[in-house]
C-alpha cells in the first residue's frame, strides 16, 4: 500500500512538472508569434492606436478572401466571395495580392452606385489626429475608366458617428473619367449626409497608367480649421518618391453632420457610380502608421 502511494505521488509530481513545462512552451510560442506579428507590421515597439495593417498576412495561399484573412479589415463589402480573390500575380509586396471585381448592380445603393470594398469600421481617426497612409494599386490593361460625368473611388476615409454619417467622404482617392488619379477633400458643417459639403476641392495626383503598380503615400492631419492637411506622394513601382508631394491640400477636412463631428475609418477597393462594364483592379493592401518611416516600411526596400 505504501509503495503504491509512493508511486502515485511520483506520477503526480511528474504530471505537475510536465504541465509547468507545457505552460512555459505555450508562453514562448505566444511571445514568438507576437514578435513575428510586430516584425511583419513594421514595428519594433508596442502597437499604437494609429496602426492599421490591412494586408492579408494571415492568408496561407490563393483563394477567397475571408473575414479572418482580411485582418485588419473587419467588413467585406462584396456581392459574392468570388469578387474578392487572393492571387499570386501581379504582386507588389509579399506573395499575395487582392483581386477586386465590380459588376453592374454589385452591392448597389439605390441603383446609383456599386462597390467591392474592404472596411475597418472599428479603426477610428478623430479631429486632431495625424497619421501616414501607404497603399498600392494595379489597374490591368482591360480596366475601364469611369464614363464622363461619373465617379470612382479606390480609397476613402468614411465616417459614421453619433447616428450621423458623412455621405460623400471627407478624404478620397479617385480615378477620374479624364484618366487621372485625384484626391478629393471635403469639410465643414452640413445639415445631413445628403447635403453638399461647404468646402470641397479635387486635386490631380498623377496620370492613370495600366499594367503598372502605383504607390501612394498620404500624410493626413484631421482638423476643423485651416490647420487641416492632406499631402499625397505618388510613384510607379521601381521609382522613388519625389521630395515634394504631388498634392498639398490645406484647410478643413472634417465633416460635421447634424452638429456631430464625424470620425473616419479606412475603406479600400473600388466604389463607383453604376456602370454596365465590369472592372477589375488589384491591391497589395494598406498600412496606416503614426510616422512616415513606419508607413514606408509597407514597401520592400529598393536594392
Amino acid at each position: 500500500m505504501v509503495g503504491r502511494v509512493a508511486r502515485e505521488g511520483k506520477i503526480a509530481r511528474r504530471l505537475k512538472l510536465l504541465s509547468a513545462a507545457l505552460a512555459v512552451l505555450v508562453g514562448l510560442a505566444a511571445v514568438s508569434l507576437s514578435a513575428t506579428w510586430l516584425a511583419e507590421a513594421g514595428s519594433s515597439s508596442a502597437r499604437d492606436r494609429f496602426d492599421f495593417s490591412g494586408d492579408w498576412r494571415l492568408a496561407r495561399g490563393p483563394g477567397d478572401l475571408t473575414s479572418a484573412t482580411a485582418f485588419d479589415y473587419t467588413s467585406l463589402l462584396a456581392e459574392s466571395r468570388d469578387r474578392m480573390q487572393l492571387v499570386r500575380a501581379p504582386s507588389r509586396r509579399g506573395t499575395l495580392s487582392l483581386e477586386l471585381t465590380v459588376r453592374q448592380g454589385d452591392y448597389d445603393h439605390n441603383g446609383t452606385s456599386e462597390r467591392c470594398e474592404l472596411a475597418a469600421n472599428g479603426v477610428v481617426y478623430r479631429p486632431g489626429d495625424e497619421f501616414w497612409v501607404a497603399l498600392s494599386i494595379y489597374l490591368p490593361p482591360t480596366f475601364p475608366l469611369p464614363r464622363p460625368g461619373s465617379w470612382a473611388l479606390i480609397h476613402q476615409f468614411y465616417g459614421e458617428t453619433g447616428g450621423e454619417q458623412t455621405g460623400s467622404p471627407p478624404i478620397a482617392l479617385e480615378v477620374t473619367p479624364g484618366g487621372e488619379f485625384a484626391l478629393t477633400v471635403r469639410g465643414g458643417a452640413k445639415e445631413s449626409s445628403g447635403s453638399p459639403a461647404p468646402e470641397e476641392a479635387t486635386h490631380p495626383v498623377a496620370r492613370v497608367t495600366r499594367a503598372q503598380w502605383h504607390d501612394f503615400l498620404l500624410h493626413v492631419r484631421l482638423a476643423k480649421d485651416a490647420t487641416g492637411l492632406v499631402e499625397v506622394w505618388h510613384r510607379l513601382a521601381g521609382t522613388r518618391f519625389s521630395a515634394a508631394s504631388s498634392v498639398r491640400a490645406s484647410g478643413v477636412n472634417v465633416l460635421t453632420v447634424g452638429g456631430v463631428d464625424q470620425d473616419v475609418y479606412p475603406e479600400t477597393g473600388y466604389y463607383r457610380s453604376t456602370d454596365p462594364r465590369p472592372a477589375t483592379l488589384y491591391t497589395n493592401g494598406l498600412w496606416i502608421r503614426s510616422n512616415r518611416q513606419a508607413a514606408e516600411a509597407f514597401w520592400p526596400r529598393a536594392r
